[in-house]
């Protein structure tokens, strides 16, 4: 059964650059997410070729991946540390920002951010993925392993593996579509849950990419 998420995005795409755009300081921060993205995503193209993109492959880990989750992890804080700062300067935010105060930014600026899902091309099932299920309810798996392979990746070495840097990768195309309607990603699709023509939790027990 082909799932359907195409339909509603509209009401969420660019809703970042819909507010922001006419600051002084947006485009300079949108391109930079802009330019980190497409090599990031040239790089992880090119991974396929060597590890194919399958739910099977989940756990597969490699200098490559433990090397594309430091450069998203990294890519993603600085975006959102610098989108925060500028947006809401006050008090509150000239001290350190960590992921708690990135993820309660999106939560607050983005409704219905937890429904947001990243699709991939596949024919196998489970080709759909949830970044920000559960936000401000736990960190994310995927940011966990950043630090991991950013501080101590010799005894973390597996947390480089093909399902962190897939959801690492997914946070960041989502925030690139909040930011940018032109963004076109040519790993995921994006959309939302309400879409979907399955209940949620036959969705998440038989289509979402597996977790690690």
């Amino acid at each position: 059964m082909r799932l359907y998420i195409s339909r509603g995005w509209g009401s969420l795409s660019a809703i970042l650059e819909k507010k922001y755009g006419n600051q002084d300081w947006f485009n300079r921060i949108k391109f930079y997410l802009n330019d980190r993205h497409y090599h990031i995503q040239e790089r992880l193209l090119t991974s396929f070729r060597y590890v194919e993109l399958n739910p099977k492959n989940a756990l597969s880990f490699s200098y490559e991946y433990s090397s594309l989750l430091r450069d998203i992890g990294g890519v993603f804080g600085s975006f959102l540390d610098k989108f925060i700062r500028s947006a809401s300067p006050s008090p509150s935010t000239k001290g350190e920002l960590n992921i708690n105060n990135y993820l309660e930014f999106l939560d607050s600026e983005v409704d219905g951010i937890e429904e947001i899902c990243a699709e991939m091309e596949a024919e196998y099932d489970q080709r759909y993925l949830f970044p920000f299920q559960g936000i401000g309810k736990s960190i994310p798996n995927w940011w966990k392993a950043y630090n991991n392979v950013k501080h101590t990746d010799i005894e973390k070495l597996q947390d480089g593996c093909l399902t962190n840097v897939l959801y690492g990768f997914a946070s960041l195309s989502i925030l690139e579509n909040l930011v940018d309607a032109s963004a076109y990603n040519r790993i995921f699709q994006i959309g939302v849950h309400h879409d979907f023509t399955v209940d949620k939790t036959i969705l998440w027990n038989n289509y979402v990419f597996p977790l690690c």
